[in-house]
């Protein structure tokens, strides 16, 4: 832990997937993530970056965010004002994968958006990033253009 890190922050991957949102919802959905971070650091790997999948539907992030801006409470409120919905309107539901938790929202019967941390709930820098590398590798055909 530097001298500059805190504990309600953590530095690591997220990665964010369009399921059924249309490209306005998706890019205010979009543009509220690449905000977060510590967008001021003197740490150039603080500073939020992404990278974005070959079809534009998923974008993977990195930066030192603070937890509770990347909670399911505060994904699921940035949801419901996208739609301009009460929060109790958008559920969600949890599941692991080899990656990190992944959540997915949904909003009048239909998926909406998928989040996965990589490298688990409370990771550090190294365990998220070998995640995110690894699900690139394995995706590779969506994250890589051909050779």
């Amino acid at each position: 832990m530097s001298i500059e890190d805190r504990e309600d922050e953590v530095h690591c991957y997220l990665g964010v997937e369009n399921l059924n949102l249309t490209a306005p919802q998706k890019l205010t959905l979009l543009d509220g993530i690449k905000a977060l971070g510590r967008n001021d650091s003197g740490q150039p790997c603080h500073r939020n970056h992404w990278r974005i999948r070959l079809d534009n539907e998923a974008m993977i992030f990195e930066a030192l965010f603070e937890i509770e801006r990347i909670s399911i409470a505060a994904v699921k409120q940035r949801l419901a004002d996208i739609f301009s919905v009460p929060v109790a309107n958008v559920t969600h539901t949890t599941a692991s994968t080899v990656y990190g938790p992944l959540v997915t929202f949904r909003y009048n019967s239909q998926n909406k958006a998928r989040l996965v941390q990589f490298g688990g709930v409370t990771p550090t820098w190294d365990e998220s990033r070998l995640a995110a590398l690894q699900y690139v590798k394995d995706n590779q055909a969506a994250w890589e253009p051909a050779a």
